[in-house]
Protein backbone atom coordinates (compact mmCIF):
# COMPACT_ATOMS: atom_id res chain seq x y z
CA UNK A 1 0.00 0.00 0.00
CA UNK A 2 2.78 2.41 0.89
CA UNK A 3 4.47 1.84 -2.47
CA UNK A 4 1.18 2.53 -4.29
CA UNK A 5 0.73 5.79 -2.37
CA UNK A 6 4.28 6.93 -3.25
CA UNK A 7 3.82 5.90 -6.90
CA UNK A 8 0.43 7.53 -7.48
CA UNK A 9 0.53 10.36 -4.88
CA UNK A 10 -3.24 10.77 -4.46
CA UNK A 11 -4.49 13.80 -2.56
CA UNK A 12 -6.34 11.65 -0.01
CA UNK A 13 -6.26 8.05 1.21
CA UNK A 14 -8.98 6.73 3.52
CA UNK A 15 -8.39 3.52 5.42
CA UNK A 16 -10.06 1.66 8.24
CA UNK A 17 -7.52 0.11 10.59
CA UNK A 18 -9.32 -0.45 13.91
CA UNK A 19 -6.75 -2.22 16.11
CA UNK A 20 -5.45 0.57 18.35
CA UNK A 21 -3.96 2.81 15.68
CA UNK A 22 -1.05 5.02 16.62
CA UNK A 23 -2.51 8.01 14.79
CA UNK A 24 -5.81 8.89 13.15
CA UNK A 25 -4.15 11.00 10.43
CA UNK A 26 -0.74 11.16 8.80
CA UNK A 27 0.92 12.47 5.66
CA UNK A 28 2.94 10.54 3.10
CA UNK A 29 4.46 13.11 0.77
CA UNK A 30 1.55 15.21 -0.47
CA UNK A 31 -1.00 12.53 0.45
CA UNK A 32 -3.23 13.00 3.50
CA UNK A 33 -3.97 9.59 5.06
CA UNK A 34 -7.02 9.37 7.32
CA UNK A 35 -8.05 6.40 9.46
CA UNK A 36 -11.84 6.42 9.20
CA UNK A 37 -12.29 3.00 10.82
CA UNK A 38 -11.41 3.82 14.42
CA UNK A 39 -14.46 5.77 15.53
CA UNK A 40 -15.77 3.56 18.35
CA UNK A 41 -13.69 5.25 21.04
CA UNK A 42 -14.71 8.72 19.82
CA UNK A 43 -18.38 7.67 19.47
CA UNK A 44 -18.70 9.73 16.28
CA UNK A 45 -18.17 8.60 12.69
CA UNK A 46 -15.69 10.33 10.44
CA UNK A 47 -17.39 12.73 8.01
CA UNK A 48 -15.67 13.84 4.83
CA UNK A 49 -16.69 17.35 3.81
CA UNK A 50 -16.13 17.67 0.05
CA UNK A 51 -17.23 21.32 -0.01
CA UNK A 52 -14.76 22.43 2.67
Amino acid sequence: MLEAIWDTAPRLVLFGHVHQPLVTRTRIGRTECVNVGHFRTRRTPYVLDWAG
